[in-house]
């Protein structure tokens, strides 16, 4: 599961685009995105989100994502039993595997990333 880092979520929107972005690129999104959970959700401290934001942000990479709905998103990550886990960052090096999130938090994060 430590490996599934980003993968949650770039799985997710793999579905959406009906695979039309690769597989690479959408766990990139993924990784960017669920940063951002640990962010919020106060698993990661600010200093270590800034240095493996900045890492990612030496890739050149901005995927159209206008077909993105976080309502969609959020259903498709939880499905049928409601729960979603997730594989997110704690520090450079070491993730947390949860799925402590329920479906409006996750929904309430994806919606500002998502623009």
């Amino acid at each position: 599961m430590v490996l599934n880092l980003g993968h949650t979520i770039g799985h997710t929107l793999e579905n959406l685009s009906n695979y039309i972005l690769h597989h690479g690129k959408e766990v990139l999104v993924g990784l960017r995105w669920e940063l951002q959970i640990a962010r919020e959700a106060h698993l990661i401290s600010e200093r270590e989100f800034r240095q493996i934001e900045t890492l990612l942000d030496r890739i050149p990479f901005g995927p159209k994502l206008n077909f993105i709905n976080e309502k969609v998103i959020t259903r498709l990550l939880f499905g049928r039993d409601k729960k979603a886990r997730f594989a997110l960052p704690k520090r450079i090096g070491k993730v947390i595997v949860t799925d402590k999130f329920n479906h409006r938090f996750i929904q309430s994060v994806l919606k500002r990333l998502i623009k």
